[in-house]
C-alpha cells in the first residue's frame, strides 16, 4: 500500500508523535507529584501547552 506522505514527512510525522508521547508522560509525572486531578480536559490542556512550549522554544 502506498503512503499519502513523502519520506520526509513521515519522518516528521514521528518526530511530532515523539514530542506528544514525551509530553504527555511528562504530565503524568507532573501529576503524580500533585493531588489527584483526573479532569480530562485539564490533562489534554496540559499536553497541549507543554508541547506547543516545547515546539516554540525549538524554534
Amino acid at each position: 500500500m502506498m503512503s499519502a506522505f513523502t519520506p520526509e514527512q513521515e519522518i516528521r510525522i514521528r518526530e511530532i508523535a515523539v514530542e506528544v508521547a514525551a509530553a504527555a508522560f511528562a504530565v503524568a509525572a507532573d501529576l503524580a507529584s500533585r493531588p489527584l486531578r483526573l479532569d480530562p480536559h485539564w490533562i489534554a490542556a496540559e499536553v497541549s501547552a507543554r508541547a506547543l512550549s516545547e515546539e516554540m522554544s525549538d524554534a
